[in-house]
């Protein structure tokens, strides 16, 4: 039995996201904590319940989106919505230490509003809004023709990221910038 003495609250599911059972939370340990198999902890009745994700994914600095096993519908979802999620400390420990040493990242939300550039093509466009609505998060990029391009978002693509700029340096496969554009 897992007992609240040795559990800490890391965050807070909020809503249900799409029909599959995924859920939109906010946490304050790197989401990377709940894919490594640590349980997202849950009071349900008075009694601690883990619950093992099986999927998560970035939503910005301190939202994700998870995917716990056995939450299948967007039914079963809404039954964690405003349920703080707590952690075992002992499992927290390492995870703290960890952030602590790395420092702060960007993060695909906080990209909004920076330029693309590619090292073959030039300047791609402008970062509008993220496509999180698949397993592959994508930036939804205007060129300067105010056409659509959507580009994954993959750290091996990604060269250099200058925040003093607003420009992100990417070293994009050949014919990605012009797959979804009209051709002249």
């Amino acid at each position: 039995m897992i007992r609240f003495e040795d559990t800490e609250e890391i965050g807070k599911f909020q809503r249900p996201h799409a029909l599959k059972g995924e859920l939109n939370a906010v946490i304050d340990v790197d989401p990377v904590f709940l894919s490594d198999g640590n349980p997202a902890i849950v009071e349900i009745d008075g009694i601690l319940v883990p619950f093992y994700a099986t999927g998560v994914r970035q939503k910005g600095s301190s939202a994700c989106l998870v995917k716990l096993d056995g939450v299948d519908s967007e039914k079963d979802a809404r039954s964690f919505v405003n349920a703080p999620i707590r952690a075992m400390r002992s499992q927290l420990a390492r995870y703290e230490t960890e952030e602590e040493e790395e420092g702060k990242g960007s993060y695909a939300e906080d990209l909004v509003g920076f330029t693309i550039t590619d090292s073959d093509a030039g300047e791609v466009g402008r970062i509008v809004d993220l496509d999180l609505s698949t397993e592959n998060a994508l930036f939804v990029v205007e060129n300067t023709d105010g056409e659509t391009i959507y580009i994954p978002i993959a750290d091996d693509l990604i060269e250099e990221i200058d925040e003093e700029k607003h420009n992100i340096e990417m070293t994009l496969p050949e014919g990605l910038v012009t797959i979804n554009t009209k051709q002249k």
